[in-house]
């Protein structure tokens, strides 16, 4: 009789133990910051004899999430050129839904 109380509590702390842990990896989260809240940025190209540019300073102005060539990615908009200027990257590993949060992403 006791063997079977016994097996059956840690049947039970088993199962519990699976559940806490399931739960922890479906609800992990991870918040990616976009890298800068202002940029600088350059033209590095040859230019001929005569002609510059001035680097151009932006600020963060939003996040958003796109798709580049099938991949999902974060996207970090900076004012820069007269224009909004994205620095990109992939998800996160093992994350599938990221969302634009505050200046970067929350991710899950």
């Amino acid at each position: 009789m006791k063997s079977k109380i016994w097996t059956g509590l840690i049947i039970t702390m088993a199962g519990l133990m699976v559940l806490v842990v399931l739960r922890s990896v479906s609800f992990a989260e991870q918040y990616v910051s976009c890298p800068h809240g202002e940029v600088r940025a350059e033209i590095t190209s040859q230019l001929p004899a005569g002609w510059y540019q001035t680097p151009q300073e932006g600020k963060f102005v939003r996040s958003q999430v796109g798709n580049i060539g099938g991949t999902k990615t974060l996207m970090c908009g900076y004012r820069l050129y007269g224009t909004t200027v994205f620095l990109m990257r992939p998800f996160p590993e093992n994350f599938s839904a990221c969302t634009p949060f505050k200046s970067g992403f929350q991710c899950k």
